[in-house]
């Protein structure tokens, strides 16, 4: 009841075919309702339908990256692809979303789901159905997360039988965007640690250096002292070359 839209996802692996340009990319099956849910928007061209999604056409939508790849200076829609062997149609192409953490958004080619089980990726539950990896939905509210949680875990417990631990888990884009937090702010903490060591290890060296260095010139420094240097010229001498 708090969901306003549920979009299954197949993925696989897949080598990309246009011409003289190939790339291996990601290649997800799709309903309709995936432009929504996740908030994708076409730049050229359509989405994937549900006509296509039931008559299992090869048709294509394009991330912008591999749109680039395969057709650096021609418009993609319309035109054919391959693959994994298979020839496909390009309907349409995605804005791109960009960003370092949103790249992989546009690295992708999508299919109807139908096309990507019966002529990509094969595979069937124990009752003769399409196997999903993935299930993205669309909640009514931000509030009502929490309780589609509950209610989504509830439903798929009782279809897989489930009476001990859970074959599966729910996760919503705020856990996954704290846990990406979490990663870059251990990886901050490690390479600034790094760096510090680094910093720590370069700094005695240097000092080592300089005063082997004092060690060796004692003579020159009382040659200077002699005609007349001060102690602050000495000290100023030697701490400009080990700041060089």
């Amino acid at each position: 009841p708090s969901l306003v839209m549920v979009a299954p996802e197949l993925s696989t692996m897949g080598q990309v075919v246009a011409g003289g340009q190939n790339q291996r990319t990601r290649v997800l099956g799709v309903t309709p309702e995936y432009e929504f849910v996740r908030n994708f928007s076409v730049a050229w061209g359509s989405f994937i339908t549900q006509e296509q999604v039931e008559g299992r056409s090869l048709v294509a939508v394009l991330g912008s990256r591999v749109a680039n790849t395969l057709f650096p200076d021609q418009d993609p829609v319309g035109q054919p692809i391959r693959i994994s062997n298979r020839s496909f149609r390009v309907v349409g192409v995605l804005v791109s979303k960009g960003g370092t953490g949103q790249g992989l958004e546009d690295d992708l080619v999508l299919v109807p789901l139908t096309t990507a089980f019966y002529r990509l990726s094969g595979g069937r539950t124990a009752q003769g159905e399409v196997t999903v990896q993935t299930i993205n939905v669309q909640v009514a509210d931000k509030g009502l997360i929490d309780q589609a949680k509950e209610e989504i875990a509830l439903v798929l417990r009782e279809r897989h039988r489930i009476t001990a631990e859970d074959d599966f888990t729910v996760t919503s884009q705020e856990e996954m965007v704290q846990a990406v937090g979490e990663v870059a702010a251990i990886m901050t903490m490690f390479l600034g640690a790094i760096a510090g060591i680094s910093l720590l290890v370069g700094g005695i060296g240097i000092m080592n250096i300089m005063l082997v260095s004092v060690t060796e010139r004692t003579r020159e420094i009382g040659r200077r002292k002699a005609l007349g240097a001060k102690r602050r010229d000495i000290l100023l001498q030697f701490v400009s070359e080990a700041t060089l």
